[in-house]
C-alpha cells in the first residue's frame, strides 16, 4: 500500500511541475513591409517657342499613367510648324506620346512673312546726296538699292540692326540726275520684304544756292 501512496505522490508531483512550468509563446509573426505607391497621374508641360507664333493641344495638365496623347500644333497666322523639342522629337505637327513620366514638350515655330514696308520718305536731297526713311512692321534690317534705271547697279551697305524705322542715305550722287531706288529689309526669321520702285532727282548746285539765299 506504501509502495502505491509513494507512486500516486510523484505522479503528482511530476504533473504539477508540468504545469508550473513556463510556456514559450510561438514567435511573432513580423508585419508585411509596405511596397511603394506607384505614382497614377504625371504633369505634362507644354511650350512654344517663339510665344505667341501658334499653339499645342491639348493643352498642359496631368494625365492618368499610360495615357496615349495626341499632340497637334497649330501655326499662327504668319507662321509654320518647325519641330518639336524636350520629350518628344520630329517635324511632323501630330505626334502621340506616352505618359509614363512627367514630360516637358516644345513646339518650334517659324515666321513666314516678310515685314511690311509703309511711310517711304525722300529727304535732305542735295546735288550728291539723298536720305531714305521708311517704317516696317516688324524688326528689321535696313538696306537701299539705287540707280539711274529700274535695274538700280548699285546697293548700299546692310545696316544689319533690326529696327522699325530705317533710315539709309545714299552720297556720291551725280547732280541734276533721277534716281531709281527700292527698299530691302529681312526681319529676324530672313523673310525679306522689297518696296515698290520709288524716284527722286538730285539738285543742281545753283538751286541749292537760291535756297541757301
Amino acid at each position: 500500500m506504501k509502495r502505491i501512496l509513494l507512486s500516486i505522490l510523484a505522479i503528482g508531483i511530476l504533473l504539477l511541475s508540468a504545469c508550473g512550468a513556463p510556456m514559450t509563446a510561438p514567435p511573432a509573426e513580423a508585419p508585411p513591409t509596405p511596397t511603394p505607391t506607384e505614382q497614377q497621374a504625371y504633369a505634362l508641360s507644354i511650350s512654344v517657342s517663339p510665344s505667341g507664333a501658334g499653339s499645342v493641344s491639348p493643352s498642359s495638365v496631368q494625365y492618368e499613367l499610360g495615357t496615349k496623347l495626341t499632340l497637334t500644333a497649330t501655326p499662327a497666322s504668319g507662321c509654320s510648324f518647325g519641330y518639336w523639342d524636350g520629350d518628344a522629337s520630329g517635324s511632323s505637327a501630330t505626334i502621340t506620346i506616352i505618359m509614363d513620366s512627367d514630360k516637358t514638350v516644345i513646339a518650334h515655330f517659324a515666321d513666314t512673312i516678310a515685314p511690311v514696308i509703309s511711310g517711304v520718305d525722300i529727304s535732305g536731297i542735295t546735288e550728291s546726296s539723298a536720305t531714305i526713311k521708311w517704317q516696317t512692321d516688324e524688326l528689321a534690317t535696313s538696306q537701299v538699292e539705287y540707280g539711274e534705271t529700274i535695274d538700280y547697279g548699285s546697293i548700299t551697305a546692310l545696316n544689319e540692326k533690326s529696327t522699325t524705322s530705317h533710315s539709309v542715305t545714299l552720297t556720291e550722287l551725280k547732280p541734276e540726275t533721277t534716281y531709281h531706288f527700292r527698299i530691302k529689309s529681312v526681319d529676324e526669321a530672313r523673310n525679306e520684304a522689297l518696296s515698290d520702285d520709288y524716284t527722286f532727282t538730285t539738285k543742281t548746285t545753283k538751286e541749292l544756292l537760291s535756297a541757301m539765299l
